[in-house]
């Protein structure tokens, strides 16, 4: 297939805002999650549940992201555009995953060796904030790549930005991610909302008999 053809049928898949706003409403949830966290006392026996509470969240968010494209796909973007997909989908699918999976190894790697070096060389600068901010400019700005859609550019800089003043906020780690969260969860439902009523405009629903 084309490259062009290539680009054309990725940028379709986020021409209509839906990605900005199911995962807009996923950080929100994470957030509100850490927001929680952050308010339990340090002694309080339910900070022991973290861990089980990051596994519950994190499944609970690939549950609503999957759910919510499928559902939003299908009531705005098949009846006016109909359903795009490459060949070999299965195969597609499973390189993405190896992908996916390879480039969240290197960056918790990565962000591991800062968290265990960081405070020898820069003790108040590195914070999670900077590695979610840092790790979604990157997927934000390969979408920008791929689909030539500038806005998510837009959006990979800014959380970057956000992310790096969170790191510098005189907050907890608790409360720095939720913030961040909450700034970028805010920030891809407006992208994703405006992008989303420019696509209904330009795409009306086709007419009875047409």
């Amino acid at each position: 297939m084309p490259g062009d053809i290539k680009r054309r049928v990725f940028r379709h898949a986020f021409e209509d805002g839906i990605f900005e706003i199911v995962f807009g409403v996923v950080s929100l949830f994470i957030g509100l999650f850490f927001l929680g966290y952050s308010l339990v006392p340090e002694n309080s026996r339910y900070r022991l549940a973290l861990p089980f509470g990051y596994l519950s969240v994190f499944l609970l968010s690939l549950f609503l992201i999957k759910k919510m494209i499928r559902s939003l796909k299908a009531k705005i973007t098949y009846p006016r555009t109909g359903y795009v997909s490459f060949q070999d989908q299965k195969q597609k699918r499973l390189k993405a995953g190896i992908r996916g999976a390879l480039a969240g190894g290197i960056v918790a790697l990565i962000g591991g060796l800062i968290k265990i070096v960081s405070p020898v060389l820069v003790p108040d600068f590195y914070s999670l904030p900077t590695y979610f901010g840092l790790a979604l400019a990157l997927i934000l700005c390969l979408i920008s790549f791929r689909s030539g859609l500038v806005r998510f550019a837009i959006l990979g800089v800014f959380s970057l930005t956000i992310g790096l003043v969170f790191s510098f906020a005189a907050l907890s780690h608790m409360q720095s991610i939720s913030a961040f969260l909450g700034c970028v969860g805010v920030s891809l439902l407006a992208i994703g909302w405006l992008s989303s009523r420019r696509y209904v405009r330009r795409h009306p629903l086709p007419r009875e008999g047409d």
